[in-house]
């Protein structure tokens, strides 16, 4: 049996980085740089999460519609969830991959990144902080796709 499951494992956006080049990176970013990769991080996950929803239902051969009314979601709110326009609740998550046959699987990353003894920020919704231009130079180099 086939089993379809949606790895939540970290961001893979620095995977073409060295490790020891990504950590040197990293460590020379500022709190304000540090911040930002954080961010696009993070929208880095949900267009992972959002196209792999996509594929799991595709392979299912089930319609956005067909799904939706299943997993009790609106078929609007789908097809956002979907584009990566809007992140849905982990409820609304788990009720979508069952329908489509998938799973959510929590893993530890394989090397996360050291960034010193900071704990990982919330990025504010509008930072007050800059980065500078070094900072924007080395999140280029982590974040190539």
């Amino acid at each position: 049996m086939d089993h379809h499951a949606l790895c939540w494992s970290g961001v893979k956006a620095a995977e073409n980085v060295a490790e020891n080049d990504r950590d040197e990176l990293f460590a020379g970013l500022s709190d304000a740089g540090g911040i930002q990769f954080d961010a696009l991080a993070a929208v880095h996950e949900a267009r992972q999460v959002a196209s792999r929803l996509a594929e799991l239902r595709t392979t299912a051969r089930l319609s956005q519609r067909e799904v939706a009314r299943r997993a009790r979601v609106d078929q609007g709110d789908l097809s956002r969830i979907e584009s990566a326009q809007i992140t849905p609740s982990l409820p609304t998550l788990i009720r979508l991959l069952n329908v489509v046959g998938g799973s959510l699987v929590l893993a530890r990353k394989a090397t996360p990144p050291s960034r010193g003894s900071k704990p990982a920020q919330t990025p504010p919704a509008v930072s007050t902080k800059k980065t500078t231009p070094a900072d924007r130079a080395t999140l280029r180099q982590l974040i190539e796709e």
